[in-house]
């Protein structure tokens, strides 16, 4: 019994590291539409069983280890151009096309054409330019064509080769990954094209054939890529990408991570994809990079339109803040005219004049509170009996002055009006009794 479990758990556990035989480890998406996948192996194994399939399709993708240090590469075709008719020379050129075009941003790219059969001096039409624009490339490649048609002097694939490799050795600018790629139907000397290959001094230099001559070769170099007799071009465009693009990764150091690239055609903001190994299948999205889902034209409506809002809001800001300065400009002058007014009667000290019967007396009121009646303690005194012992009182209350009623047995009148409490303006008549008073400001 205990085996039995034993047996299952071990076979669970079985299951599990099968499923992790790879597994997606980084999705790099900045240079889009190039996309770049980190994915991990549980052992070295045949890694060209990695497939991706986009929308259904399969895509041409390439394969590196990331434990290899991999710098911008210079490449260089020698194309056996006597050995190709005019429909394959097109086809030829749209193959370069497709592949040059692939090539990672940078990538140095040269041309050389050479006759397999050629025993005349050892002439090289090479640029002596490698060039990083692939469209340079398309049309230089078709100028140098034309030349080497009108040219009696052609070169033979020993010599296009040895100048070829002497002149990227000495080139001390290009990068350390150098690439020779050789398209022919037939040439000759072939164990002097290998001293060339085995030469310690080119050990940097990867030569790779394309051709159609495999089973009679009593050796191959290092990379070979075959094409059938009849010359088609999606098999030359395939080849060619490889050529182009791909090591030999039998000679790669055991490493568990592998970095796929491949050219995304999907156009929409979230893409999927799926990654095939063997039987086993992973599932995951990427997206495009913001910058890459707006456009030039509408990045620069967008910041256009981002400035014009900003500036409307900062005049807007403007307009209120001015409207606002003055309003408060206005409260502050009414406060502050309000305050002279004040401040100007509180200095001021009315004269009060104090008519009874025929004699005129004048007091000036000092005091913020001054009592007016019969008896001697009030500040303004009046001897007559319709005056009440405290009659009445003015008083200063924020600089307005009040005359106020005691209780008094006849009353106070203002103007003929009689009040209990009333401010008192300039020439006012305030009757008490018998006496008239009158204020002068």
């Amino acid at each position: 019994m205990r085996l039995s479990f034993l047996l299952l758990i071990s076979l669970l556990f079985g299951v599990e590291i099968y499923s992790q035989d790879f597994k997606l480890t980084k999705v790099d998406n900045q240079s889009y539409p190039n996309i770049k996948l980190t994915v991990e192996l549980s052992e070295n194994v045949n890694i060209h069983n990695l497939k991706i399939l986009e929308e259904g399709k399969e895509r041409s993708l390439r394969i590196d280890s990331t434990n290899l240090h991999h710098g911008v590469q210079a490449i260089c075709y020698l194309i056996d151009f006597y050995k190709f008719n005019k429909a394959e020379r097109q086809i030829i050129f749209k193959a370069l096309s497709n592949a040059v075009l692939n090539l990672k941003s940078g990538t140095l790219i040269n041309i050389c054409f050479f006759q397999t059969e050629s025993q005349g001096n050892c002439f090289f039409p090479l640029s002596y330019e490698f060039t990083d624009r692939p469209d340079n490339f398309i049309q230089f490649a078709k100028e140098i064509s034309l030349q080497f048609l009108q040219n009696q002097e052609r070169t033979n694939l020993y010599c296009a080769l040895k100048n070829t490799v002497a002149f990227m050795n000495a080139k001390e600018q290009l990068p350390n990954e150098k690439t020779i790629i050789i398209l022919t139907k037939n040439y000759n000397n072939f164990k002097k094209i290998n001293q060339i290959i085995d030469n310690k001094k080119n050990k940097n230099i990867n030569i790779k054939l394309l051709s159609n001559i495999n089973d009679s070769l009593t050796s191959n170099p290092t990379y070979f890529y075959s094409f059938n007799s009849k010359l088609e071009e999606k098999e030359l465009i395939d080849n060619l990408d490889k050529a182009s693009f791909e090591k030999d990764l039998t000679n790669i150091p055991i490493s568990k991570n592998y970095l796929i690239e491949f050219t995304s055609t999907q156009t929409n903001y979230s893409n999927s994809i799926e990654i095939h190994y063997f039987d086993q299948t992973i599932k995951t999205t990427f997206t495009k990079p913001f910058r890459e889902t707006v456009s030039g034209t509408l990045w620069f409506i967008i910041i256009i339109l981002a400035l014009v809002i900003f500036i409307i809001i900062l005049i807007v800001k403007q307009i209120y803040l001015k409207r606002k300065l003055l309003s408060l400009k206005e409260t502050v002058s009414l406060l502050f005219d309000k305050k002279l007014k004040i401040l100007g009667k509180q200095t001021k000290t009315p004269i009060v004049e104090i008519r009874m019967e025929n004699r005129i007396s004048n007091h000036h009121i000092k005091k913020v509170n001054t009592t007016i009646g019969r008896k001697k303690d009030c500040d303004l005194v009046i001897n007559d009996l319709t005056i009440s012992s405290h009659h009445a009182s003015i008083t200063n209350e924020g600089g307005e002055f009040y005359i106020q009623d005691h209780e008094s047995t006849n009353g106070v009148f203002v103007n003929e009006i009689k009040v209990s409490k009333k401010t008192i303006n300039n020439d006012d008549i305030i009757r008490l009794g018998k006496a008239i008073l009158t204020i002068h400001y």
